[in-house]
C-alpha cells in the first residue's frame, strides 16, 4: 500500500511541476489551478501515508529552516499588509508551497523517486528550450 501511495505521489508531483511550467508559468490563478489541484492531491496522499504508517519518520535537513522562516515571515507580513486580498492570496500560495516542500522533502528520498523527478525536469527543460 505504501509503495502505491509513494508512486502515485511521485507521478502526481512530476505532473504538477510540468503543468505549472507549461501553462504560462502559472502566473494567473486560472493557469495555476491544475498544478494546485495536483499539489493538493500530493499533500492528501501524504496525509493518507502518514495516517496509515505505523511509525512516522521525519527527515531532518538544513533547508527546512529557511522554508519555515520564510513562511512565518509571510504570515507576519500578511497581518501588516495594507492590501488584504492580494496578501491573503499570496499567503495561501506560500503556505501551500511550503506544505508541498515538506511533503517532497520527507517522501522523495529514494533514488528512484529522485530519478523520476529529475528526468521529468530534464525532459521539460529540453522541451522548453526547443520551443
Amino acid at each position: 500500500m505504501r509503495n502505491i501511495i509513494g508512486s502515485a505521489m511521485v507521478v502526481t508531483m512530476a505532473l504538477s511541476i510540468s503543468l505549472a511550467t507549461i501553462l504560462f508559468g502559472a502566473v494567473g490563478i486560472e493557469w495555476a489551478a491544475p498544478a494546485l489541484i495536483l499539489g493538493f492531491i500530493v499533500t492528501s496522499l501524504w496525509g493518507v501515508k502518514l495516517l496509515s504508517a505505523r511509525a512516522v519518520s521525519w527527515k531532518h535537513a538544513l533547508t527546512h529552516w529557511p522554508v519555515l522562516g520564510f513562511t512565518l515571515y509571510a504570515i507576519v507580513r500578511y497581518w501588516t499588509s495594507p492590501l488584504e486580498y492580494d496578501s491573503r492570496l499570496e499567503l495561501v500560495h506560500i503556505c501551500f508551497y511550503a506544505l508541498l516542500y515538506f511533503a517532497a522533502a520527507n517522501n522523495f528520498y529514494h533514488s528512484r523517486d529522485r530519478t523520476i523527478l529529475i528526468g521529468t525536469l530534464a525532459v521539460l527543460v529540453v522541451f522548453e528550450s526547443g520551443y
